[in-house]
């Protein structure tokens, strides 16, 4: 039984550190999407508007990993977990991203959006250890 519900627990860990990943980086990506719409069109893209959704995503991740489960409820981690696994993050977006934040941006609202993108993701992270 203590082996079956750690077994669980890392499911849940490895699932929620998915979709972390996963929100971290469409965040990233809708930045970028919206700072080359704004250069077309001439408009001021709201970059704080553009990642709340996975601000939200987050958030609600560390919310859940901070509350006790029994062992009914974390069942649900047994299929959650093999059906996340045939998806996993791509990893060349990842470094990409890691790449362009090597330049700041010349936005302060988009400083600040990315800012807080990546401290969400990295308290999610702590959660998660």
């Amino acid at each position: 039984q203590r082996l079956t519900r750690n077994t669980r627990k890392c499911n849940k860990l490895k699932l929620f550190s998915k979709q972390s990943n996963k929100a971290w980086s469409v965040g990233y990506s809708k930045i970028k999407k919206a700072q080359v719409e704004a250069k077309s069109s001439g408009r001021r893209a709201s970059f704080t508007r553009i990642a709340e959704k996975e601000l939200g995503v987050m958030n609600q991740l560390q919310r859940q990993l901070s509350e006790d489960e029994d062992d009914n409820t974390m069942a649900r981690y047994d299929d959650i977990a093999a059906s996340e696994a045939a998806e996993e993050v791509d990893q060349s977006e990842i470094a990409e991203i890691l790449r362009e934040l090597e330049r700041e941006p010349a936005d302060d609202e988009e400083t600040k959006t990315k800012f807080a993108l990546y401290e969400t993701f990295l308290q999610t992270v702590e959660h998660i250890r």
